[in-house]
């Protein structure tokens, strides 16, 4: 693990409990509360009935959603065969990989996609998580999405959220993903610039450190790299007024209104927020959608994440940093490029229809068109990738011969030297 990052960790356990950060919390929150309301009142009016900031909330629930090729699912299903018995009780509901023979958990399906029930884990000495549903379905003819809920024995107030971050924080490794952020140097801990990254680690680390439990017990092919999809499940009692709830200022979100609640995403599509009141936790899932419309929906919701996943992945070869050349993030890639094939499931066409039926989409506090925003999700980010393997495709040509070219190089001096040692040999 990365130092900056140790350093953000101890300063985190450090300083989160401390009075002067609470104080400084609530200071700033009251001045944010004030600037916010004279934004409203100058420049967005329309909104000032939207004074529900949906507080007092609970976490009732997280969803994780990974994506994985063949190999990936058979690894998975290796790591939940070999969990071990006094700490975890394990239903598959597939049958344990051989050891010589590959099985083909991925098929091709043109027409449809299932949708099954892929694991349950019941955690028998943990806390704070009670157990794991894992269900998947195919999106597309080359990847999988696994989608991972984890339940709590509680539902997570401010208290048991906090301490659920500050207890599991030492127990990531490098296997996890984490970012680090920019903590001043400064041993008495009397920087306000650093509360202000301190309050951001606060509301990020929860996925990350749910993350953890991913990586670490299970297997993932982006979860040390990248963060994972989210959708985390925050319930209230009091009702939610669609019209008087403030969702957000840029962000997306999507409003269901026979099950009233509503998911939010922040700017980069990272994150996701499902927010509900009555203190009820909605059944939603999304392997149930990327079952129902596969590529099309996959990539109107998380396309955005998907290029952000691949400008991380594939920035070191474009700046010369590693040189390109034929392995697994190569072939990947091609996969990807293949998996948005023009081809549709027979309900893709309906997607916007049956959208409009059950769901309202929201740009900041306005509804908007999903489909203008949408719409060319997947033909922009297919264009992306070919290009950019075409690319890619010429650096490993290029690397190529020039590494046939030195192997000559030498096999030649070899040579040489082979039959200068066998001419002197002969004189001698």
């Amino acid at each position: 693990m990365k130092k900056e990052i140790k350093k953000c960790i101890k300063y985190y356990l450090r300083n989160i409990d401390s009075e002067a950060f609470r104080e400084y919390v609530k200071k700033s929150e009251e001045n944010g509360t004030r600037v916010h309301q004279e934004y409203i009142k100058e420049k967005k009016p329309q909104w000032a009935n939207r004074t529900d900031y949906f507080e007092e909330s609970t976490i009732a629930r997280i969803i994780i959603g990974d994506v994985l090729s063949n190999d990936g699912v058979v690894k998975l299903l290796k790591k939940l065969y070999a969990l071990p018995k006094n700490k975890f009780k394990v239903k598959n509901y597939y049958k344990k990989p051989p050891l010589k023979n590959k099985y083909d958990y991925i098929r091709l399906q043109y027409t449809h996609s299932g949708i099954g029930r892929f694991a349950e884990i019941e955690f028998l000495d943990d806390k704070y998580i009670k157990r794991i549903e894992i269900s998947w379905s195919q999106i597309n003819n080359y990847f999988a999405f696994i989608e991972y809920s984890f339940w709590f024995h509680k539902c997570l107030d401010e208290t048991l959220y906090g301490n659920f971050i500050s207890e599991n924080l030492p127990k990531l490794t490098k296997k996890d993903y984490i970012t680090w952020y920019h903590i001043k140097n400064d041993k008495e801990d009397k920087y306000k610039d650093n509360y202000m990254a301190l309050q951001q680690m606060h509301t990020e680390f929860f996925n990350v450190v749910c993350q953890h439990y991913i990586t670490t017990l299970l297997y993932s092919e982006q979860g040390s790299t990248n963060l994972l999809l989210n959708i985390t499940f925050f319930v209230r009692e009091k009702p939610i007024d669609i019209s008087t709830l403030y969702i957000s200022d840029f962000g997306e979100a999507f409003y269901n209104r026979k099950g009233n609640y509503i998911i939010v995403s922040d700017f980069h599509g990272d994150r996701h927020c499902l927010y509900s009141g009555n203190n009820r936790i909605p059944n939603f899932n999304p392997c149930g959608y990327i079952s129902k419309y596969g590529n099309d929906f996959y990539y109107k919701f998380f396309g955005e994440k998907e290029l952000k996943n691949f400008e991380y992945e594939f920035s070191k070869y474009t700046n010369g940093r590693t040189k390109a050349k034929y392995n697994k993030k190569i072939i990947r890639l091609l996969n990807k490029i293949q998996s948005l094939s023009d081809y549709e499931y027979p309900n893709s066409s309906k997607f916007y229809s049956g959208f409009k039926e059950s769901w309202d989409f929201y740009v900041g506090n306005e509804t908007e068109d999903i489909k203008k925003w949408h719409g060319n999700n997947l033909k922009k980010i297919k264009n992306i990738f070919e290009k950019n393997f075409e690319y890619l495709k010429v650096l490993t040509e290029i690397n190529y011969t020039r590494s046939n070219h030195s192997i000559s190089i030498i096999a030649a001096v070899i040579s040489v030297v082979a039959t200068i040692i066998s001419l002197v040999a002969i004189f001698v």
